[in-house]
């Protein structure tokens, strides 16, 4: 049975090698767990604990082991967090609940919600595949640097131990599991919907906020762009007028030039011609 494939409701393949599956199997110890009657119920639920811990981490990350894979399960299970072992079934998933939306990356009550409807699937299954789950936290606490000391104090033991369980004790957690009563947001130990409800108000004023702000800016570059526009006409006006204005001077100015050139000519011939006629009078009189 070990050989198959299971396939989850979310549609994640569940399917973990049989080579390494036996390999892991051969790395166990061959003895059996003895459990007390009185016991059974109390380790039933730390089965679901560890189930719950172990399919949050496979749905947030596909199927991929990562390296976060490790403090996902420790952190959203309570007894492998803080050695707690809760006394009922309903006490057992709302710790899983509470844990998986305060820790992890990913917290969303729906996703606890698929979450819990995976784990159901699974121990429908059987023996088999609730085996390939512990199996699959033996082999990834096994390549941590400290929770490989989980595998000592409980993984292993449950791998053994589920092994020899009677069907008829996992056919009763499955019930227990489908008569359990809708686990709602008002049920967790923190007022999960009052943080909603301050989010979405802030959501909301911060919205009519950005509202408000986008049409004061387009009333402010309407009213910009109509007085740059106003400036801009008139200074080209100006200019045009100025330029003209300062064409006409420097025409008068080249006329002035001209005239006042063709003077200082006029007055250095004048003076040379004076000069000649003063040489060449007592010449003209010595020939006399």
């Amino acid at each position: 049975s070990l050989a198959h494939n299971f396939q989850l409701s979310s549609g994640i393949n569940a399917e973990y090698g049989v080579e390494d599956e036996q390999q892991l199997l051969c790395q166990l110890p061959h003895s059996q767990v003895c459990i007390e009657k009185s016991e059974i119920k109390r380790v039933l639920i730390g089965l679901v604990d560890i189930l719950f811990s172990f399919t949050f981490d496979h749905l947030t990350s596909c199927g991929e082991v990562s390296v976060e894979s490790g403090w996902n399960i420790c952190k959203v299970s309570s007894q492998l967090s803080w050695l707690y072992s809760p006394t009922s079934l309903r006490e057992c998933l709302l710790l899983n609940f509470s844990r998986a939306l305060t820790f992890p990356l990913y917290r969303h009550f729906d996703f606890c919600i698929r979450v819990l409807e995976d784990l159901k699937f699974i121990v429908s299954q059987g023996r088999p595949l609730i085996l390939k789950c512990l199996l699959g936290v033996y082999d990834i606490f096994r390549k941590h640097e400290f929770y490989h000391l989980h595998n000592n104090v409980f993984i292993k033991d449950y791998c053994l131990w589920i092994q020899s369980i009677n069907e008829r004790q996992v056919k009763k957690l499955m019930d227990a599991l489908n008569n359990l009563t809708t686990i709602s947001k008002s049920d967790l130990p923190f007022p999960l919907e009052d943080f909603e409800s301050l989010l979405n108000q802030n959501e909301l004023e911060s919205s009519d906020e950005s509202d408000s702000s986008c049409l004061t800016g387009s009333s402010a570059t309407e009213y910009t762009s109509s007085e740059s526009e106003s400036v801009d006409s008139v200074s080209d006006s100006d200019f045009q007028s100025d330029s003209f204005s300062r064409s006409k001077v420097d025409e008068n100015d080249d006329v002035n030039m001209l005239c006042l050139s063709s003077a200082v000519e006029n007055i250095s011939l004048n003076k040379d011609f004076d000069d000649v006629d003063k040489t060449s009078r007592p010449l003209i009189e010595e020939l006399d």
